[in-house]
């Protein structure tokens, strides 16, 4: 009986681990987007842009 409530506990934790995953992608993401505005409306280099990330 231990082994299927000790699988049961990680399926239970499944959902919430992507659910925290897609939203650290999201986060960082956005983050990203106003970085790569920012340096297109400085007129900056790719290397520069990349120098910021």
């Amino acid at each position: 009986m231990k082994t299927a409530s000790a699988s049961l506990r990680g399926r239970d934790l499944i959902s919430p681990v992507i659910a925290a995953l897609i939203s650290v992608i999201v986060n960082y993401g956005g983050t990203f987007i106003l970085v790569f505005q920012a340096a297109k409306v400085a007129g900056l280099s790719p290397e520069m842009t990349a120098s910021w990330i």
